[in-house]
């Protein structure tokens, strides 16, 4: 009598590691994942009809590349930037001015302008780029 041989080398392929690999992985993004919801600051921008900006009357103050400082367009030398803004912030309302250089001006230029409006008696100062 003649029995068929059964083929006892079958290879089988274990999925347990491929199974631990796959709840790491889920584990590693569960915990990396943020779920919190990011909070925006809720803004409320007025209208332009009747709204007057407080840095309107602002002196504006142009420092130049070449040592020279424009004030309201008129321009003038870094070094009589003291004797010039004074009578200009003594008259003034609120004593606000803005400093916009132009291009190119250099970092020193830059601070001993700042340095002048603020020992002229200005109470703020805002730097434009």
């Amino acid at each position: 009598m003649r029995f068929l041989k059964l083929n006892k080398n079958k290879k089988w392929v274990s999925m347990t590691p491929l199974i631990d690999v796959v709840f790491l992985l889920l584990i590693f993004f569960m915990l990396t994942t943020n779920f919190v919801n990011q909070r925006g600051i809720l803004l409320q921008i007025p209208s332009k009809t009747g709204v007057k900006s407080t840095w309107q009357d602002a002196i504006l103050i142009r420092p130049d590349k070449d040592g020279t400082v424009r004030i309201n367009a008129q321009k003038i030398q870094t070094a009589q930037l003291d004797n010039q803004l004074k009578p200009l912030l003594a008259a003034s309302t609120n004593k606000k001015i803005i400093v916009q250089p132009y291009r190119n001006v250099e970092l020193q230029t830059l601070v001993s302008v700042l340095d002048k409006v603020r020992n002229s008696g200005a109470v703020e100062i805002s730097l434009l780029k």
